[in-house]
């Protein structure tokens, strides 16, 4: 499809067809009093005085940029019109207007594969080679999260089933046992053996985590002519003494224990 030639040698002319010989045509910057520069030549190589004065024909060579506003006035200085105009293009694409051809066209606006072909391929290869680096590494992270929290998890299990056996309390070895009571106290209690006239120590069967309070020790009803105090006691174990007050032989007596700590 052809298109319009546009003629730069422009002509100004008064309603009767007399050219406006001398006047002046300004060109500044759309709505603004800036002045902006048109030139002699295609290339912008020769500006135009500003204003231009136009010849005796009314004429005056005039290449520009982008849009403008131009003012015209007449020899006397009278205004003849003050209206904005275009170029239509910038100086920048006409070149590419301009072209003879599309191809020419595209290879003026570094569009063309034989220029740009390796380079696109090249930064095609880079971004795929960041996304998939960057998505493995989100992998690698979500896997090393989900492999913590489900460690802290099974610890956290751990130790709630301890916490909860604790809190609970039960039988242990030897017909001895313990609770937790009110105040964070444990009870604990069991047995234990003495001779008459000897002491006997006994371990508790789970340390006081902080230190035993008191401990209560009783003889088994057949423990005749003997008695029973407890000599010390500290949150591991206790020690007692036994007395025989008829000192008949010291038999061997069995006694209970109750020990209160927290």
């Amino acid at each position: 499809m052809a298109a319009p030639i546009i003629i730069p040698e422009v002509q100004f002319l008064d309603a009767d067809g007399h050219p406006y010989a001398g006047g002046s045509l300004t060109a500044y910057i759309p709505g603004t009093s800036t002045p902006k520069t048109t030139w002699l030549d295609p290339d912008g190589t020769a500006a135009n005085t500003q204003p231009v004065i136009l010849d005796a024909a009314g004429r005056c060579s005039l290449w520009g940029s982008g849009d403008y506003r131009l003012l015209l006035r007449d020899a006397a200085g009278n205004q003849v019109f003050d209206i904005e105009a275009t170029t239509l293009v910038s100086a920048a694409m006409a070149p590419v207007v301009a072209a003879p051809t599309i191809a020419d066209a595209v290879v003026l606006l570094g569009l063309d594969d034989a220029v740009n072909g390796a380079d696109l391929s090249a930064a095609l290869t880079t971004e795929s080679n960041a996304r998939i680096a960057a998505d493995a590494a989100e992998v690698t992270a979500r896997q090393n999260a989900d492999t913590t929290l489900q460690t802290n998890i099974d610890a956290e299990k751990t130790r709630a089933m301890a916490a909860e056996a604790a809190l609970a309390g039960g039988a242990l070895s030897g017909g001895s046992g313990f609770a937790h009571i009110a105040g964070g106290n444990i009870i604990q209690w069991g047995s234990g053996s003495a001779a008459g006239g000897g002491t006997g120590a006994v371990t508790f069967p789970i340390a006081f985590p902080a230190a035993c309070q008191s401990v209560q020790a009783t003889l088994s009803a057949n423990a005749l002519n003997l008695t029973i105090r407890v000599a010390s006691f500290s949150a591991a174990s206790f020690a007692v003494f036994v007395e025989d007050t008829s000192n008949t032989g010291g038999k061997p007596s069995a006694f209970f224990w109750v020990a209160l700590g927290h």
